[in-house]
């Protein structure tokens, strides 16, 4: 009969987290363990509890530590979950998961990335978090949606959508100060023509602005994508692949628009001519 103790366990996902003074890091940090016989079960094992801790040295009693909540059953493991908190400066910190059975006693064993347990953290095989000054820049842009529309020729083709994240801006103001946004369209990046966008809603920490572009008599593909010009000279580019230095036609949104049916052209021709003809008749 296998014994009653934690036979294995682990700091699950992620193992690098990236964030900044001030705003913490939104996903959730996993851990897993596993009981023979008892962690198989629906639920979290009674008498398991887990902990989320952050620190700066491998000496866990100088770490913070968080209470994880159960969150899923996963291959005959307990799945825990928990986020940071706390404010932090900038530097890099290391985090890990450790787990509490009662059942062996009131003592924590640690859980890292390459497994456990162990009665000692190994920083090598720990997450890194690392938290970063508050730049006063665009962190992150985009073309959030659509990659690719479709229309005919004189249809108003659909809204696009675009996200930029300032920290320590876009996360507080809405929208963002000192941002000028636009999108902009045409046939090569030398082409574009650029009409302003507004701003719609925040998700997070993100602004997110939306343009219409006026409809087109030209059949052809173009392209797409938004303009952010922060405090007048720093300006990127947001297109699928997120921020760039410049625009480029491979990363931008495609505007297919292809010409009227042909049966609509010729129904448009014999209504011009009926209309010639009543004209005539009429003097």
């Amino acid at each position: 009969m296998a014994e009653d103790r934690i036979y294995w366990c682990n700091l699950q996902w992620p193992p690098v987290i990236t964030s900044y003074v001030g705003i913490l890091p939104g996903q959730p940090v996993y851990g897993r363990v596993h009981i023979p016989g008892k962690t198989a079960a629906p639920g979290v094992t009674p008498g398991l509890s887990a902990q989320l801790g952050f620190g700066t040295t491998a000496t866990p009693a100088n770490w913070s530590w968080i209470n994880a909540a159960f969150a899923y059953d996963v291959d005959g493991n307990d799945e825990f979950q928990a986020s940071f908190g706390g404010a932090l400066q900038p530097a890099t910190y290391y985090y890990a998961y450790r787990y509490q059975y009662t059942n062996q006693g009131a003592a924590y064993v640690y859980g890292v990335l390459n497994g456990g347990p162990s009665d000692t953290i190994d920083l090598a095989q720990a997450g890194r978090w690392t938290v970063l000054p508050l730049a006063d820049e665009i962190t992150a842009a985009n073309l959030q949606w659509p990659p690719v529309m479709t229309t005919e020729v004189y249809e108003t083709p659909p809204l696009v959508y675009g996200r930029v994240w300032i920290p320590g801006n876009s996360d507080s103001n809405f929208p963002a100060h000192h941002l000028v946004v636009h999108a902009g369209v045409g046939a090569a990046a030398n082409e574009l023509a650029w009409y302003p966008a507004w701003y719609l809603t925040n998700y997070g920490a993100y602004n997110e602005f939306f343009c219409q572009f006026p409809a087109t008599n030209l059949a052809g593909t173009f392209y797409y994508g938004f303009r952010y010009v922060y405090h007048g000279t720093s300006t990127v580019y947001g297109l699928r692949n997120g921020k760039n230095s410049t625009f480029l036609v491979s990363q931008a949104g495609t505007w297919v628009v292809i010409p009227e049916p042909a049966g609509v052209v010729v129904l448009l021709a014999l209504l011009a001519w009926a209309r010639a003809s009543i004209c005539r008749r009429d003097r």
